[in-house]
């Protein structure tokens, strides 16, 4: 009974990877023709070379790349997304950088979110998660968005981690996108400022704004608790939701 309950979890792990699989390399292929040099710049992650590549192909194909860049980035897992980022600023400026930035981040990580949800512990033996401290964090917590958001925010674990994590708290698809899209816009922020910053020369203003957004990222992380004691007050008082509610 065992070995078929096995061989019937190995099945569906293969009905659910080869189509993968098999869609990815399509992508990834279809990438290379229309993109030359795209998997190759994808693997060196030398920001450089992301600038350069990104001025070649122009506007709409620079914003398109710039996006499947940050998508493939949070779907990699390894892949270092700071490059990225400051590319984006270089290239398109602040704004639309950060845009272009959240936009691919945002979709990845609710993709890979909803995936771990259907799949269940299938998606735990096809991409294994080892970050058991930072699970347990997360998993554990009474407010598991706001760690969510928390994650976002603080720069400090691998690529791709978060979605995974989260799927197994008791967070729905909304709660998590809105946790992810706030988390993610001050580090991006500041990424694709410096990138701004460092075209136009104002290295200066980039230290200012980093120093800023670390010192407010540390602050943060030391009150957690009495921001979401604030957040859960302001809550109350805006939408008559008693901290209790779930």
């Amino acid at each position: 009974m065992k070995r078929s309950q096995q061989a019937t979890n190995l099945l569906r792990i293969l009905l659910t990877v080869v189509p993968l699989a098999l869609i990815i390399l399509i992508i990834l292929l279809i990438l290379q023709k229309v993109l030359p040099g795209f998997i190759d710049i994808l693997e060196h992650g030398d920001r450089l070379e992301i600038i350069e590549y990104l001025r070649s192909l122009g506007s709409v194909r620079g914003v398109v790349l710039g996006f499947l860049l940050q998508f493939i980035q949070i779907l990699s897992i390894i892949f270092p997304g700071a490059p990225i980022q400051i590319a984006m600023g270089v290239v398109f400026g602040t704004w639309l950088g950060l845009t272009i930035c959240i936009s691919g981040y945002v979709a990845a990580n609710v993709l890979v979110f909803w995936l771990s949800r259907k799949l269940g512990n299938r998606m735990d033996k096809i991409l294994p998660v080892n970050q058991h401290k930072v699970e347990t964090i997360v998993t554990k917590s009474e407010y598991p968005e706001f760690m969510v958001f928390l994650a976002c925010l603080v720069p400090l674990l691998p690529n791709g981690i978060v979605p995974y994590i989260a799927a197994r708290t008791k967070l729905d698809l909304k709660h998590y996108f809105i946790s992810v899209f706030f988390g993610s816009i001050p580090f991006m922020l500041l990424l694709c400022a410096v990138g701004n910053n460092i075209l136009e020369g104002d290295y200066l203003w980039a230290v200012i704004l980093g120093s800023i957004i670390i010192l407010s990222i540390i602050l943060l992380y030391v009150f957690r608790a009495k921001v979401v004691s604030l957040a859960l007050g302001i809550r109350s008082r805006l939408f008559g939701i008693k901290n209790n509610d779930k």
